[in-house]
């Protein structure tokens, strides 16, 4: 997932951006320049299935912007355990698929 604050404020030099899951609790935290004097982005993977929060904090006068989002599924990863996964799901519905096949023909 990807936040993207803008803000007009001069005053604003940087921004904390925070990630918080569906349990309340914060998964992580980032304070980052605004490059080009008005914009920051942070990057996150959610490893939970539900309504997180994203906070963006703009330093001391700039205030704070919450936004909700919805994490309906989650995706593997493309990592050696989801690899892994991946091939051993992949061999599963071959085996079974091979395996009612030749019955099938047998019959």
């Amino acid at each position: 997932m990807r936040a993207v604050v803008h803000t007009n404020n001069y005053v604003v030099s940087d921004v904390t951006i925070s990630w918080i899951d569906p349990s309340g609790n914060v998964d992580s935290t980032t304070t980052l320049p605004l490059s080009s004097g008005f914009d920051a982005d942070d990057t996150f993977t959610p490893d939970e299935v539900g309504t997180w929060t994203v906070e963006a904090h703009l330093g001391n006068d700039g205030g704070v912007i919450l936004k909700t989002l919805d994490v309906r599924f989650l995706v593997i990863p493309e990592s050696p355990i989801g690899v892994i996964a991946l091939m051993g799901s992949f061999f599963a519905a071959f085996g079974g698929y091979a395996y009612f096949r030749q019955k099938r023909s047998v019959s």
